[in-house]
Parts: C-alpha cells; structure tokens; sequence
C-alpha cells in the first residue's frame, strides 16, 4: 500500500435515500468522478472504487436521528449505508464528517475558491463539501482559502 502521502484520492460520501459521492483529485483539485445512486447499487459502486490503493481518505456524512425528526424515508437506510461503509473502509482511511461542517463552504465560496460545482446535484456538492473542509481544514491545505479569506476578510 503506498505512503499516504503518495494517494492521491479523497473520496466524499452523502450517504441517505439518495447517496451522492465525489472523488477529488488532491494533485489537480479537480472533480474527477460524482455520481449520485438513489437505491443500493451506490454500495457496489463504491465498493469498487475503494479497492483503489491510491485513496487517502474517504469523508462519510454523519447522520442522527433525533426523537422529534419527521423523516420521509427510512432512517434505517442511511445507517445500513454507514455501517458497510464503516465495515469495508479502514478506520485509518476514514473519517466521519459532522453534517454542519458542510456550512463551511457555501456555493459561492466554493466558487471564489475556484472550484467549478455547477453540474453537481445537491448530494453531490453536500459531498464535495465535506472533502474540502477535510483537505482545506483539516488537513491544513490552507494557501487557497487563506487567500480567499484575507480578501473577504474572514477568518478560519
């Protein structure tokens, strides 16, 4: 298995009723793949994605259900997705993402970041989302949104 700092991939996952992911090229910062499934077969696709070794993590949405939610589709769902990927993915090669980390990077700023987002669908930038507050955040590749920040003057 190649050095983590020698993969290449972040691959972002939506999971629910409607499971989007994104694979994002670190070397590039381009979209390479996104794709949105809305039964079980995104599982199977997926599955064949992570047998690449060059990925160096994968970014899942967290999901909870609380007392008072009024959810259309089964919440059972999204938590079966979860558990196979949890299953099939290495904690080391993974992390869950907390669903508000995504108001990070609204559409615009994800635009002024120089991202093109415009032919993703909602699950699909919800995805996208989540890797950039991993690769800009966390994991510190801060130049281009340093940049971004000092000229809209926010902060961090």
């Amino acid at each position: 298995m190649p050095k983590r700092v020698d993969r290449k991939f972040i691959i972002g996952i939506d999971p629910g009723h409607s499971t989007g992911y994104v694979v994002f090229d670190k070397e590039k910062e381009v979209i390479i793949s996104h794709i949105t499934y809305l039964d079980k077969t995104a599982l199977f696709e997926m599955v064949k994605i992570l047998n690449f070794k060059v990925i160096d993590r994968v970014i899942i949405e967290e999901f909870r259900v609380f007392p008072w939610a009024n959810l259309n589709f089964s919440e059972l769902e999204v938590v079966e997705i979860i558990g196979v990927l949890k299953y099939l993915i290495h904690p080391d090669d993974r992390m869950m993402s907390k669903t508000g980390y995504k108001k990070a990077f609204p559409d615009k700023k994800i635009q002024d970041l120089g991202y093109n987002i415009t032919y993703l669908d909602g699950h699909q930038k919800d995805a996208f989302r989540h890797i950039l507050y991993y690769y800009h955040i966390i994991n510190k590749n801060t130049d281009k949104l340093k940049a971004y920040m000092k000229q809209k003057r926010e902060c961090i």
